[in-house]
C-alpha cells in the first residue's frame, strides 16, 4: 500500500515511484543541506569575525563586502551565478554560504572589539602577547558556555515561528490582552 500513492500519468518524472519515498529522500537532502550550510556559515562567521575584530585594518574591505551583501538582491545574484555553475549539491552549498556568514561575522567582530578593549587584554598586549594568542583566547571565550545566551536570540529570530508560518494567526500578546 502506498500512503501518498504512486506517480500517475500527469507526473511523468515520478511515474511508478512511491511518492512517500520521494518526499522522504527530499527531506533528507534538505536536512543535510541545511546542516552543512549552517556549519560552514558558523565556522566562516567566527573565523572571519575574529580576524575582522582584532585586525581593524580589515574594516574598509569588510564594510564594503557587508554593504554589497545588504544592497544586492541575493536571489537575483543566485540566479545569475547558477546560470554559469553546474547544478549540484556543492554548488548550492557554495551559493547559500556565500553571504550567510556576514551577519555572524559582524556580531563576532563587535564582541571581539568589546573584549579586546578590556583592561586585562590591553595589559596582555603591553606585556608582549602575540596576536595569535590574543585571537585564540578571545575566540575561546566566545565559544564557552557562558557566551551562549547571545547566540540563542539570534538563532531563535531566524527560525520559523507560528506567526510567520500562519500570517492570519494573531500574535500571542494580542490573545493575552483580549478580555472575555
Amino acid at each position: 500500500d502506498h500512503w501518498f500513492g504512486t506517480g500517475g500519468n500527469k507526473m511523468n518524472f515520478y511515474k511508478g515511484l512511491d511518492l512517500w519515498t520521494v518526499v522522504w529522500v527530499g527531506a533528507r537532502l534538505s536536512l543535510i543541506l541545511g546542516t552543512v550550510v549552517a556549519l560552514i556559515d558558523t565556522f566562516l562567521g567566527i573565523l572571519i569575525g575574529s580576524l575582522w575584530g582584532y585586525f581593524r585594518r580589515l574594516d574598509p574591505i569588510m564594510i564594503e563586502i557587508r554593504n554589497f551583501v545588504n544592497n544586492v538582491p541575493s536571489l537575483l545574484l543566485y540566479f545569475l551565478l547558477m546560470a554559469f555553475l553546474t547544478p549540484d549539491f556543492w554548488t548550492i552549498v557554495f551559493l547559500l554560504t556565500m553571504f550567510g556568514w556576514i551577519g555572524l561575522a559582524g556580531f563576532i567582530r563587535n564582541q571581539i572589539i568589546i573584549i579586546r578593549n578590556r583592561d586585562y587584554n590591553i595589559a596582555s598586549v603591553t606585556l608582549g602577547s602575540s596576536p595569535k594568542a590574543m585571537i585564540t583566547r578571545i575566540s575561546s571565550r566566545l565559544s564557552s558556555p557562558s557566551f551562549q545566551p547571545p547566540f540563542r536570540p539570534r538563532s531563535a529570530a531566524k527560525s520559523a515561528s507560528p506567526s510567520s508560518a500562519f500570517p492570519s494567526a494573531p500574535p500571542r500578546a494580542m490573545l493575552r490582552s483580549v478580555k472575555y
